[in-house]
């Protein structure tokens, strides 16, 4: 007799921004130095110093933290950014998000609560 067992998902997901379709994951307590270049969906949720280049979506943590600049065709930040960010289509910073730099983005969704210091250039 053959059995079903499913497989529960253990990750956690904050908002509607699940880690479904997500193909990286940094994990908390991860530190990158240097360059990161991604052709697919990436969450971090530790740490890089360095620039970061994501040609589809994503997803930084509210514990994450970049040192670098940050390019990528649609973001959801919740996490700590001290550089500029160069966002193809939409950018959310969610409540918890701090961008220390200039952010160009074609669309901008910005909750009560987040903060960035620099200039903004959106459309």
């Amino acid at each position: 007799m053959a059995t079903k067992t499913s497989r529960k998902d253990s990750t956690t997901s904050s908002s509607s921004y699940g880690d479904a379709g997500l193909n990286c994951v940094i994990a908390p307590g991860t530190k990158i130095e240097g360059d990161f270049t991604t052709t697919e969906n990436v969450r971090i949720d530790g740490s890089v110093v360095g620039h970061i280049k994501c040609d589809r979506k994503l997803v930084l943590g509210k514990n994450a933290n970049v040192e670098g600049t940050l390019t990528a065709a649609e973001a959801v930040l919740m996490g700590t950014v001290v550089g500029d960010v160069t966002i193809g289509g939409l950018l959310k910073l969610e409540g918890t998000a701090v961008v220390k730099g200039d952010i160009v983005a074609k669309k901008i969704i910005v909750d009560e609560g987040a903060k960035y210091d620099g200039i903004s250039k959106i459309g």
